[in-house]
């Protein structure tokens, strides 16, 4: 089996410590995470023995009138702490100046020192 068959066990309450870590602190209130990071957090978010089974930590910006800026300023933070675009997929490249709003690419990274598409419990 590849490397992208793989995913493993991760603890949600672990992960997203990890993710509210990188996150700019200023920045945090305008991140919501969703998907099965999220619901692995609600149910078993209080007993880190309980695991979940995802390869990414899917979030959204809101208020939508600070979603760009706030976004922006994350992916750069980001960046400055050695997180590296994911150049796979339909979302390899960003948008730039030229790109309409409604046309801005996903931002998808990897943590610093990962070697796959997953997060690591202890990376």
């Amino acid at each position: 089996m590849n490397q992208e068959g793989i995913v493993k066990l991760i603890s949600p309450s672990t992960v997203l410590e990890r993710i509210a870590t990188a996150i700019p602190a200023d920045f945090r209130e305008n991140i919501i995470v969703i998907g099965s990071l999220a619901a692995g957090y609600y149910f078993f978010g209080g007993n880190p023995k309980l695991q979940v089974r995802t390869k990414d930590v899917d979030c959204l910006l809101a208020p939508r009138i600070k979603a760009i800026p706030a976004g922006e300023a994350v992916a750069n933070r980001l960046f400055d702490d050695q997180w590296e675009l994911r150049a796979e997929g339909d979302w390899g490249n960003p948008g730039d100046a030229t790109t309409p709003d409604n046309k801005l690419p996903v931002v998808r990274l990897h943590p610093p020192g990962s070697t796959c598409q997953q997060l690591s419990p202890n990376a």
